[in-house]
C-alpha cells in the first residue's frame, strides 16, 4: 500500500497477522468440530461471533513502514 500524502508503501505487520489467523483457524476447527460432534448450535453461533470479533480485530492491525528500496 502507498500512503496518498507522502507516498512511501506500508505494509501489514506479519506477526500480528500470523497470531490472529492461527487463533482464527483453531475457533474455527475447534467449534467447528464441537458443533458437529454434539450437534448443538450453541457451537454454531460461539463460532460465528468468534468469527466475527477476530475479523473486526483485523480491520485495526498496525501498518509497517517499508524502508525504501536499494538501487544498486
Amino acid at each position: 500500500m502507498y500512503c496518498s500524502s507522502c507516498g512511501g508503501r506500508s505494509c501489514l505487520n506479519h506477526i500480528g497477522l500470523a497470531i490472529l489467523y492461527s487463533i482464527l483457524v483453531w475457533d474455527l476447527a475447534f467449534f467447528g468440530f464441537m458443533w458437529i460432534f454434539e450437534e448443538s448450535l450453541i457451537y454454531f453461533a460461539v463460532m460465528m461471533a468468534g468469527w466475527g470479533i477476530l475479523q473486526f480485530f483485523a480491520m485495526y492491525l498496525p501498518l509497517l513502514r517499508l524502508r525504501p528500496k536499494q538501487t544498486a
